[in-house]
């Protein structure tokens, strides 16, 4: 990744929830991929963001996801995400076991940091709540396994910068575009102002992690480029923009075209 930087080229990485997406993404060139529980909700055609209720086992999820997407890999690494609010693991042992099921790196995902007001104060107070996924990150990092941090605000940055992350994504929410429509609109350079002042705190720690962004209205490459060209990232990780759009796009437009034929 460091090379492909040197060359004035972004970072990517793309979240995937199959095999199929998993390989197409490698063989067109990404450098990392990620899967978690989001992606199989993004895949069913429903908001990635589902993974965050209790509406399934995230941790199980990741596992199996893993099961069906490994084997379609070449050389491309596979980062698992941990939902380190798991009542019924150890966090630590579950760590060990991806790494040894071929995963090459972990995510605190799916993550609570959006989470505001009584949803976010009622975890905070009981122990489970951000901190918990720092920690996740500082005992990958212990134990020098690659880590994704998936951060909101500057503070969750800092503080994921400071447990030593490997890479930082600014996460801005849902994807904006597509058939599921956002309700929340935030402009491209909205976006990129509020990420170039997170990608700052995090320059000020004195690390160097590889700072990526991810959602909110960069759903097209051409939205992205007002990001990357702002100096503040490395690149991007996408999971709507790379899989659930353009799937949706291809198959309207085929099943159109079929549909126009004549007999």
């Amino acid at each position: 990744m460091s090379e492909r930087i040197k060359r004035h080229r972004p970072v990517q990485g793309v979240c995937v929830s199959c095999g199929l997406t998993a390989r197409a993404a490698e063989k067109a060139g990404a450098d990392f991929l990620v899967t978690y529980a989001g992606a199989m909700f993004r895949r069913e055609g429903v908001p990635a963001s589902l993974c965050e209720l209790c509406y399934d086992d995230c941790n199980t999820v990741t596992e199996e996801l893993g099961s069906h997407i490994l084997p379609r890999l070449k050389d491309i690494p596979l980062i698992g995400g941990i939902g380190c609010l798991d009542p019924y693991r150890d966090v630590g042992q579950f760590i060990d076991h991806l790494i040894a099921k071929g995963f090459s790196g972990v995510a605190n995902l799916p993550s609570i940091g959006d989470w505001e007001g009584d949803y976010r104060t009622m975890p905070e107070q009981l122990h489970m709540g951000y901190e918990k996924e720092i920690e996740l990150i500082r005992t990958c990092r212990g134990r020098d396994i690659f880590t994704l941090a998936n951060c909101y605000t500057e503070e969750q940055a800092v503080k994921m910068t400071e447990a030593g992350a490997d890479m930082i994504c600014i996460d801005m929410g849902a994807t904006q575009g597509g058939l599921l429509q956002s309700s929340c609109i935030v402009t491209c350079t909205e976006a990129a102002e509020k990420i170039s002042k997170i990608a700052d705190c995090v320059h000020a720690c004195g690390e160097s992690p590889f700072i990526l962004f991810h959602g909110g209205p960069f759903a097209e490459p051409v939205d992205m480029n007002v990001c990357l060209q702002g100096g503040a990232v490395h690149g991007v990780l996408n999971g709507s923009a790379a899989e659930r759009i353009p799937v949706e796009r291809a198959v309207m437009d085929t099943v159109a075209q079929v549909g126009a034929l004549r007999l």
